[in-house]
């Protein structure tokens, strides 16, 4: 592949990261729209709120490249497609969990979301092997996200079965910062600074 960048290139460039940044912003904005879900209890390790907007731009800038890297390697309809069912996804995630409270689907929405991931970076490796390994963050991201929305589950149903509540959380309410668990703020009432999804 040739390594000189034409302009058309730092253009496909550009519009691949700033679709995938687009992208995740709708997904907070598709929760706002949505009813609140708020008081949550979340597990052990679960970061502050500021973590997971600045943790998401990095993850989707990240993304665009990747699509990018396959587009200059010459493409790959297998990767595009599940590129696409991947962001489409992402963006059901935050109106499943934050949005409409279900957590248990938003926890499928993950695992479904983390296979689709995978596929991509076998695929990717075929032509793009750089692409790849930008994949990586974001599916160990995903694993991460996996254990918040898991950990949530099981004890928010605890909590609404009357069980008892003296265990190390943590408790979060709902903001929108989208993408799988990127939308938590302190139960204190105080709010970090958000940024894009």
């Amino acid at each position: 592949m040739d390594s000189t960048i034409t302009s058309r290139g730092w253009a496909v460039l550009l519009a691949s990261v700033v679709a995938c940044l687009v992208l995740g912003a709708l997904s907070g904005m598709t929760a706002s729209a949505s009813s609140g879900y708020s008081g949550l209890e979340m597990p052990p390790l679960s970061p502050p709120g500021i973590v997971f907007p600045v943790a998401w731009t990095v993850l989707y800038i990240l993304l665009g490249i990747s699509l990018w890297l396959v587009y200059r390697s010459g493409g790959d309809r297998a990767f595009y497609i599940l590129f696409a069912v991947q962001m489409a996804l992402n963006l059901a995630w935050v109106p499943l969990f934050f949005g409409y409270g279900l957590m248990a689907d938003a926890m499928f929405d993950l695992v479904f979301m983390w296979l689709i991931t995978l596929m991509m970076i076998l695929v990717a490796r075929r032509n793009a092997r750089t692409a790849s390994y930008l994949l990586v963050p974001y599916i160990l991201w995903l694993t991460f996200a996996a254990y918040l929305n898991a950990g949530a589950l099981l004890l928010n149903r605890c909590r609404s079965r009357g069980c008892s509540s003296h265990h190390p959380m943590r408790q979060y309410t709902s903001t929108t910062n989208g993408g799988p668990c990127g939308s938590l703020t302190s139960s204190s009432g105080s709010t970090p600074s958000t940024g894009p999804s």
